[in-house]
């Protein structure tokens, strides 16, 4: 469980929406199950946690995206370098191409987590905690979750 899934997953847990799903108006089925109505205290909780993460993920993906320019740049200095070696050149060629591939699949991982976590936040901001709560779960179980 990463970080934001565990961040949403205690939020829902806390206002009693992580294995409820509430649609419709009639508010009285709130009542018949265990559900707290979600004030705003909740909700401004949930802004602060998810703006921690972000600031880290804004920190993880610039810390990526340097890593990434060096990699690239020593692999082009190595082609230059060795480019009368053909055998040494393929291996360099391989592990760069090896190495920038891991890391562009992780900032992409952690670009969807920077996507979602500012989803989230505007939603978060502009509904009422109730109704933002329904798309929270939403979100949680359909994207989240599955990732």
């Amino acid at each position: 469980m990463n970080k934001l899934e565990k961040t949403f997953s205690t939020y829902l847990q806390d206002i009693g929406y992580l294995d409820f799903v509430y649609l419709g108006d009639d508010k009285d089925d709130i009542r018949d199950k265990d559900v707290k109505p979600v004030t705003e205290k909740e909700s401004q909780s949930l802004i602060n946690n998810l703006s921690t993460s972000q600031e880290q993920n804004n920190s993880i993906i610039t810390i990526m995206l340097i890593m990434l320019c060096i990699l690239f740049t020593v692999g082009i200095f190595f082609v230059f370098y060795y480019r009368d070696d053909p055998m040494t050149l393929c291996t360099i060629f391989g592990g760069n191409f090896f190495a920038l591939l891991g890391i562009v699949s992780k900032l992409k991982k952690i670009w969807t987590e920077k996507v979602i976590i500012e989803y989230s936040q505007s939603i978060l901001k502009d509904l009422k905690p109730e109704e933002a709560a329904k798309v929270m779960m939403t979100l949680y179980t359909n994207i989240i979750r599955k990732n």
